[in-house]
């Protein structure tokens, strides 16, 4: 996680940038929960629209593992491959996972505060 990086998207917007993480961490869920269901359906466009999405945000966040894995699995959506894309989505799932463990942790913000500078 490259926090500073985000604060920079961000214009330096503290409050704004916890927003956006507060947002993230609740919706989060349920866009895993899309992704795996339209992989499973072999939804090549819901899996593309997904993880864009997610891909976006991670970008945003300064989540560069995230960020990789969710522009792998687009791409290949977007290529109308998402048969045996179970590797991508566990591999995004595995990411996502990691990045919200580090934004459900009540220290976050006191370690923000303390390391990321505009």
């Amino acid at each position: 996680m490259d926090l500073a990086r985000a604060l920079h998207w961000v214009g330096g917007d503290r409050q704004l940038l916890r927003e956006l993480v507060a947002i993230f961490v609740e919706e989060a869920p349920g866009r895993l929960a899309e992704l795996r269901r339209a992989a499973a359906a072999r939804d090549a466009t819901t899996v593309e629209r997904v993880a864009h999405s997610l891909k976006g945000s991670a970008g945003l966040l300064g989540a560069a593992s995230l960020h990789a894995a969710s522009a792998e699995l687009e791409e290949r959506a977007v290529a109308k491959r998402v048969d045996g894309a179970a590797d991508l989505v566990a591999r995004v799932e595995g990411e996502l996972e990691r990045v919200l463990a580090v934004f459900r942790d009540p220290t976050w913000q006191r370690r923000f505060d303390s390391e990321a500078t505009p």
